[in-house]
């Protein structure tokens, strides 16, 4: 499997967990007894918080690319 491929692999895979979780948290506290003004509180957290992750996993994910694209381009240089 290619550099590239690996990548979008596994950003499919980190988005399909992150949605899953996402709706599994917003789903059990939805269903907890708290009143409303806490539930959306929690739950307006916990959104910016994996809004934080996303990026610090999108910011990981480019910076990868692009050592992956480097590596190629250097190994495509060699061969040349």
């Amino acid at each position: 499997m290619t550099d590239m491929k690996k990548i979008k692999t596994g950003a499919k895979v980190l988005g399909a967990v992150a949605a899953g979780a996402a709706v599994g948290y917003a789903t059990g506290m939805l269903t907890a007894p708290a009143s409303g003004v806490e539930t959306r509180r929690r739950i307006r957290r916990r959104v910016e918080d994996q809004a934080e992750n996303a990026k610090v996993a999108a910011r990981r994910a480019v910076k990868r690319a692009g050592d992956a694209a480097a590596d190629a381009a250097e190994r495509l240089r060699r061969t040349v």
